[in-house]
């Protein structure tokens, strides 16, 4: 390890993919080319039908690793697993890309020399630049990623991308990791708790965002479960019942749950669901626990 290296600390990097071979080798290269050389790479293959064995040999050709898991489990188990390697477990920090996303080749001295001058702070992410269907995206004035104290902001809206994340593995591990049971919206779960007791730093590159994020492709998991915010009625469903926030926190967490569930119902109520509607209905009976019990189901 050089003195940068000494001075900022390892990082472990973990990129979890479910087949993408095209996308995963450009996810893959952004890593290998960053300028901080002291990381360790592991890919999650999440049970992949389609053959990433060329990508999987350039990555331990590198010197890196590759877990093959023979069973699906998702983002956020793949995540985990990739984690919990053993071979990542001195590094001081952890970073996590998402196969379709790019880092900026600066994007880790970035975000550890960031740090080095803010050392109280566990965790940040950096800015990042939205492209959809090769198009280059203007964000709007509320997509634009907050600092500091922003648990309202992830009550509101998934503010944090887990591309963009740098965070200490001791944090990782207080926290427990991502929820599994999560298919979706795992990420918005773990922010919640995360910003419920920590600022979260925002990282800007000199020239540019140190994280480009695709989207709009047809594999994208957004698309493929409907009525997301169930997951993210649940997420707040089970932090409320997990106890701990303060009188503020807890009005934000309702709040986010009512307007969310009067949504849901209305869809569920549409499509001739009854069972979900009468679920969603609770919201406003204020029967969190039930509600949180009946949620599950529905989203399992």
């Amino acid at each position: 390890m050089n003195d940068e290296g000494m001075r900022l600390g390892r990082v472990g990097v973990v990129i979890p993919v479910h087949n993408r071979r095209v996308m995963l080798r450009r996810a893959v290269e952004s890593v290998l080319g960053q300028t901080y050389k002291e990381f360790d790479l592991v890919v999650v293959d999440d049970a992949s039908d389609e053959d990433l064995c060329e990508v999987r040999d350039w990555v331990e050709a590198s010197g890196h690793r590759w877990l093959r898991l023979e069973q699906q489990v998702g983002p956020a188990e793949a995540r985990n697993r990739g984690a919990q390697w053993q071979g990542l477990a001195k590094n001081e920090w952890l970073a996590f890309l998402d196969s379709d996303d790019v880092w900026v080749a600066e994007k880790l001295q970035h975000q550890l020399r960031w740090h080095q001058r803010h050392e109280q702070s566990r965790i940040s992410q950096c800015e990042e630049s939205w492209v959809r269907k090769g198009v280059l995206v203007k964000k709007k004035v509320h997509q634009l990623q907050p600092q500091g104290e922003i648990f309202e902001n992830c009550v509101r809206s998934c503010c944090i991308s887990p591309s963009c994340v740098m965070m200490k593995r001791e944090l990782w591990q207080e926290l427990g990791g991502f929820d599994a049971r999560f298919p979706v919206c795992e990420d918005y779960e773990l922010w919640l708790r995360v910003a419920l007791a920590h600022p979260v730093g925002l990282v800007l590159g000199e020239t540019e965002p140190l994280v480009i994020r695709h989207g709009g492709h047809a594999d994208q998991l957004s698309f493929a479960l409907p009525a997301m915010d169930r997951f993210r009625v649940w997420a707040l469903l089970k932090l409320m019942n997990t106890g701990g926030l303060s009188e503020a926190q807890l009005d934000v967490v309702e709040q986010g749950i009512l307007q969310r569930a009067v949504v849901l119902a209305k869809g569920a109520k549409k499509r001739g669901k009854d069972e979900a509607a009468r679920v969603y209905g609770r919201a406003q009976k204020g029967e969190w626990i039930e509600m949180e019990e009946e949620m599950r189901s529905l989203c399992c």
